[in-house]
């Protein structure tokens, strides 16, 4: 079994974007704005995002095509840098999403998706909006581990996606946990395809991560060569004048 992770830096081995924040001493760079197209509508991406130096925004750095079109525009902005990596999620989930390199020139770009072969998974999805940023836009930062073995791990904030590979020898149900960085405001974490992760692996995730694994998910064998989406359900009971420091 091996977990693969597409490489954003040294320092994080997962693919995550996040707008910046609070940076008046960076300067910021405007260039032309990308135009993305795709040939068939069935092909439409579902968000897009640039994976670094985009302005922080009341969509916070992400874009979503309207429906029925076969191009957007957005904006290439960055704080010192304009981006030029695009993180592009799918709307079929059968499609693999990748990171589309779009030199600083370059003004327009096509999409083309390829399928996910059976043997992997792939998992995207938005950390949570970050309730101890007063008002500023940002994300929650989120721990994932893999429950067998513990020492795959990734850090993810915002707009994310990794994925799993099966081996022949392996088993189908791969299971794993997040640990947000506040977790008493988050209630759940689900996926439409995978389910809580079973007892076993449940009591090997207590016995490493010194108490109770709230969030677990787990592969089954109708989860290989698709894509899923992972959603984090806020906590409407949180409290965030008594949690959050000013």
């Amino acid at each position: 079994f091996l977990l693969m992770f597409i490489t954003a830096s040294p320092a994080n081995n997962a693919f995550a974007s996040a707008p910046a924040e609070n940076m008046p001493s960076l300067e910021l760079i405007q260039g032309p704005d990308l135009i993305v197209r795709w040939e068939e509508k069935t092909q439409a991406p579902q968000v897009l995002s640039w994976m670094q130096g985009q302005v922080a925004d009341k969509a916070k750095g992400l874009f979503y095509p309207d429906s029925g079109r076969q191009s957007m525009k957005i904006p290439r902005a960055g704080w010192d840098a304009l981006p030029e990596k695009l993180l592009i999620i799918p709307q079929d989930d059968t499609l693999k999403p990748f990171v589309l390199d779009v030199p600083t020139g370059k003004e327009e770009v096509v999409v083309r998706f390829e399928p996910i072969p059976e043997n992997e998974v792939w998992i995207w999805g938005i950390t949570p909006d970050n309730p101890c940023s007063w008002g500023q836009p940002g994300y929650m930062s989120v721990n994932v581990r893999m429950i067998n073995p513990f020492s795959l791990y990734a850090s993810l904030n915002g707009l994310f996606v990794w994925n799993l590979t099966l081996r022949p020898e392996d088993k189908y149900e791969k299971a794993f946990y997040f640990t947000p960085d506040l977790p008493e405001a988050v209630s759940s974490v689900a996926a439409e395809g995978l389910a809580k992760a079973n007892d076993i692996s449940l009591a090997m995730c207590h016995a490493h991560h010194g108490g109770p694994c709230r969030f677990t998910l787990e592969t089954n064998a109708q989860a290989w060569g698709r894509l899923h989406q992972i959603v984090f359900h806020p906590d409407k009971k949180f409290d965030k004048i008594d949690a959050c420091p000013i």
